[in-house]
């Protein structure tokens, strides 16, 4: 059974961008920026800790070792999360660009 959503059905182009220009939380340009700001945000608070010897794990006995590895595999892995969603977002966007009409996705 296909759902079809047409609470966001637009006439045109136009409609389309007056509707991202007066909601700008609609558009990419946020999106993209938010995730770009957390990615930055994240991966500077990494390198931080890192430089400050966080992860220095000769310094920590074994099962605080664990924990800190753990911790730092966990915020890598956050941040590689986030690197695909920007792609997905980048792809999304020319998906977008390239077929104006729409495509189905039901």
């Amino acid at each position: 059974m296909a759902i079809y959503s047409s609470w966001l059905a637009l006439t045109d182009q136009t409609a389309a961008e007056a509707l991202v220009n007066d909601h700008p939380g609609l558009g990419f340009g946020g999106i993209e920026k938010r995730a770009e700001a957390d990615f930055r945000r994240r991966e500077e608070k990494l390198k931080a800790a890192a430089a400050r010897g966080r992860y220095d794990l000769s310094r920590l006995d074994h099962r605080y070792g664990m924990w800190r590895a753990r911790e730092y595999f966990t915020e890598a892995e956050a941040l590689e999360k986030l690197e695909w969603c920007q792609l997905a977002l980048v792809r999304l966007k020319e998906s977008l660009a390239s077929n104006p009409d729409g495509v189905s996705v039901g």
